[in-house]
């Protein structure tokens, strides 16, 4: 629990560094419509937050239970197509999102196992 929260912090923390390097304007601004969110976000389209952390969660769960964990993907790649659908990200952007999701999770993941390996071999 405590990791997935330190995974959720970091990907917020990478989120804004690269939006800070990338502005990429999201679409709904670019084309000057309107999106399809009650809330639309004003920040940079590139990665998409959402599925950074739908594929994060999805790879966690799917690292424990891989049957659950298929599920979660797909309800990942739903969150991300809607977000394309919404007007307020590009493909590229929930790709980027993803990617960076999985790759948190599989690190949070490394983390996990290494520290509990660590901690036994102390414990010994």
């Amino acid at each position: 629990m405590i990791m997935g929260l330190a995974g959720y912090g970091l990907q917020q923390i990478v989120i804004f560094i690269i939006k800070i390097f990338i502005k990429i304007p999201r679409p709904y601004i670019a084309l000057n419509e309107k999106p399809l969110v009650m809330f639309p976000p004003t920040d940079y389209s590139f990665p998409s937050g959402h599925a950074c952390f739908a594929f994060f969660i999805a790879t966690l769960v799917f690292i424990k239970n891989r049957r659950l964990g298929l599920l979660f993907y797909f309800l990942a790649v739903l969150v991300s197509w809607g977000r394309v659908l919404a007007n307020v990200h590009y493909p590229i952007d929930v790709v980027g999102g993803a990617a960076l999701g999985v790759g948190i999770g599989v690190g949070i993941e490394y983390l996990i196992k290494k520290s509990d390996s660590t901690s036994i071999k102390y414990r010994l």
